[in-house]
């Protein structure tokens, strides 16, 4: 007599996982979902070892708290500790939700890249910035969907957003400082892999959102985007 296999799926939004749970379960899998809000290490040490399917995407769902995916990457590794089998693990999760481990993987990989640095402080702006060329753009280590984003077209822009206040590098205190190239035709063009398999290839066109809101695109910039005028249009007020 077969036994079915078992999966724990670990998600943020269940939405995003509800084709591959029924797809999962037409093939005969016994699920059990978890939600890495709920989650924990001292319930789910308990269980029968199940291998985890870790579907928590790099950035939250619907705006959500960026800090879950710092509770994702502790949760996996807490997982692998234990010697649970875990698909899509703490590794892979942490260069899917850092900008410069990114960079190290496609540098690693003889790829070219825009040049940058990392920023851990805000005092380390004006050092950062010595070695690259303007105009620049600094944009949180973790985080996604052009949120905390700010275009610096010369030094004074630089000077005047390390001297903000209310500046937010990143939930993990990490930015990355980097030459700035304006997409060709406005537009960004978008590969998904799968190991070394190209799945689909596809363009669309930015939008960049500054740490209070709105969006920047060829249209010019909202009134609260924190743009020093690289796009040739001055921010208005």
């Amino acid at each position: 007599m077969s036994v079915s296999p078992s999966l724990i799926i670990l998600y943020e939004h269940a939405p995003l996982v509800a084709r591959l749970a029924d797809r999962l379960r037409r093939l005969g899998v016994t699920l059990r979902s978890v939600c890495i809000h709920d989650a924990s290490i001292a319930t789910d040490q308990q269980d029968d070892g199940t291998p985890v399917v870790n579907r928590v995407g790099a950035y939250p769902a619907s705006g959500g708290d960026v800090r879950i995916v710092l509770k994702t990457r502790s949760y996996l590794a807490d997982l692998e500790a234990s010697d649970r089998r875990v698909f899509n693990g703490a590794h892979s999760y942490l260069v899917a939700t850092s900008k410069l481990r990114q960079r190290d993987v496609i540098a690693g990989a003889g790829c070219r890249a825009p040049r940058s640095e990392a920023v851990r402080h805000v005092g380390d702006l004006a050092t950062a910035a010595r070695g690259l060329r303007y105009p620049l753009i600094l944009k949180p280590n973790v985080g996604g969907s052009g949120v905390g984003i700010h275009v610096l077209h010369d030094a004074a822009g630089l000077t005047a957003l390390a001297a903000d206040p209310d500046l937010l590098i990143s939930v993990d205190g990490v930015g990355v400082l980097q030459e700035y190239h304006p997409p060709r035709d406005g537009m960004l063009a978008r590969l998904e892999f799968l190991g070394e398999e190209l799945l689909y290839a596809s363009h669309h066109r930015p939008a960049v959102r500054g740490s209070r809101g709105g969006t920047r695109n060829r249209a010019g910039c909202p009134g609260r985007f924190r743009c020093s005028g690289v796009c040739g249009e001055r921010p208005r007020r």
